[in-house]
C-alpha cells in the first residue's frame, strides 16, 4: 500500500491557480471552525489565551504591523518575540 501524498506534494503536482486554492482555503476554513464569523472566532482566541495584548500582538505580527516592543511582550506561546532563547 502506498502512502497517501501531502497537500504539497499534490499542489507542486497540479500547479493550481492561486485563485483556486484560495476558494478552497475559504470553503476549508469555514468547514474546520463551523463557519464562524471572524470577530467570533477572535473572540474564542482571546478567551483560550487569556491576555487580549498577546493576542492583538500575534496578530500584528502576521499582519507585519510590529507593535512597539513592551516589557512583557510575548507571542502566544509565552516566547520572547524578537528574540532569540
Amino acid at each position: 500500500m502506498t502512502s497517501p501524498k501531502s497537500f504539497v506534494d499534490f499542489l507542486n503536482e497540479r500547479h493550481p491557480e492561486n485563485e483556486k486554492v484560495l476558494v478552497a482555503l475559504r470553503f476549508y476554513l469555514a468547514e474546520v471552525t463551523h463557519d464562524k464569523l471572524q470577530r467570533e472566532l477572535l473572540a474564542e482566541i482571546k478567551d483560550s489565551v487569556g491576555d487580549p495584548h498577546k493576542v492583538q500582538a500575534a496578530l500584528d505580527q502576521l499582519k507585519g504591523r510590529p507593535r512597539k516592543p513592551s516589557a512583557g511582550c510575548a507571542d502566544i506561546s509565552g516566547r520572547s518575540l524578537g528574540g532569540s532563547r
